[in-house]
């Protein structure tokens, strides 16, 4: 699946899994703060400074000052962030409907070739 990822989605898109769960973590919450989104993703808080720094630099997402705490800010989707976020998510469900399509497929044959041997009577 993470193949199919990377061909699907993250060539098309220049996302790689981790940016994707993240601009989908924000799309659910709307702001979050670093420590919050590495937390939820189970990433190192140094890690995740690199993928929200190239995800800011992309113009995806954006700090908003924490009101309430002048040293801290949120992470948000800007509306370019969003709107390559719907394109994407819309890609996903086509892999996944394509993924699920050869598992059937694949099922099918199984199946059947079990179907087969036991149907068959014994040589013996």
């Amino acid at each position: 699946m993470q193949q199919r990822f990377s061909l699907q989605i993250g060539v098309p898109f220049r996302l790689r899994q981790i940016e994707f769960f993240a601009l989908t973590l924000l799309a659910t919450n709307r702001a979050l703060t670093h420590k919050q989104i590495s937390l939820a993703l189970a990433i190192a808080p140094s890690n995740m400074v690199g993928i929200m720094a190239a995800l800011e630099e992309r113009d995806l997402v954006m700090r908003q000052a924490n009101p309430s705490d002048g040293r801290s800010f949120f992470w948000c989707l800007t509306v370019a962030g969003d709107e390559l976020l719907e394109r994407a998510k819309t890609a996903v469900a086509r892999m996944e409907a394509g993924a699920l399509a050869d598992t059937e497929s694949a099922r099918e044959e199984l199946t059947n070739g079990l179907d087969e041997l036991w149907s068959r009577e014994p040589s013996f």
